[in-house]
């Protein structure tokens, strides 16, 4: 499953049902 961007209800899904889920970041998270 992939996204550019995932809301946070979406995130507590992926957690539950995927095994060993991990995020990339790419870039700054400085949205500011």
């Amino acid at each position: 499953m992939t996204s550019a961007t995932w809301p946070e209800d979406v995130r507590r899904i992926a957690a539950r049902y995927m095994r060993n889920p991990i995020q990339i970041y790419v870039g700054t998270l400085d949205l500011a």
